[in-house]
């Protein structure tokens, strides 16, 4: 059997038949397998709700408040969004947000079905599978108005849910309806007022 290089792999013969010719790729290693494999896209930022709340993290969990100006440049609300490459096919962008602050970091994840948390983890540069707790797929909507869907559970997406006079964020399951409450807005942290 004869090999001859096609786009840097080797093909060789396999079988002829009446249904047709076909050849088989022999396996170099060179594959690659699904994960999510950290780029050099990175950027601090604010994440709001429809509502022009900022995301905080505090001791106790993740939730919505006002902030005056002289507040926004608290480290509890500065997020690092990390692009990752993706090696499934998928139309979204895959990102992981991580908070940096007090000597240590942070990754927000999907701790269940309903719950997002954060926990201290730096995310690894080469996360295996086609899914993960704290891998986010972001789809722009309009300007900077964007959902984020769970890797791990599909059609579920972050989500800012009102529990009395608090705002929560949570994962929900979405329906084809469109929901205010899935939209966020995602501005890069600078030195001017957001």
């Amino acid at each position: 059997m004869s090999c001859f290089p096609v786009t840097g792999e080797k093909i060789k013969f396999a079988l002829c038949n009446d249904q047709g010719v076909f050849f088989e790729g022999e396996d170099n290693g060179a594959m690659e397998s699904d994960s999510f494999m950290s780029s050099d896209k990175a950027d601090y930022c604010f994440i709001r709700n429809s509502k022009h709340m900022f995301l905080v993290v505090t001791s106790e969990c993740l939730h919505f408040e006002k902030r005056t100006t002289k507040q926004w440049k608290s480290d509890d609300m500065r997020f690092l969004l990390k692009v990752f490459n993706n090696t499934e096919d998928h139309r979204d962008m895959a990102v992981a947000l991580e908070l940096h602050g007090e000597g240590r970091t942070r990754a927000l994840y999907c701790k269940e079905e309903s719950t997002v948390a954060y926990k201290e983890t730096a995310l690894a540069d080469t996360i295996p599978g086609d899914s993960h707790e704290s891998i986010f797929y972001l789809r722009r909507i309009q300007d900077n108005t964007f959902t984020l869907e769970s890797s791990k559970y599909k059609g579920s997406y972050l989500f800012c849910y009102q529990d009395g006079p608090c705002y929560k964020l949570i994962l929900k399951k979405m329906t084809d309806e469109v929901d205010e409450g899935q939209h966020v807005t995602i501005e890069s942290c600078s030195d001017e007022d957001p």
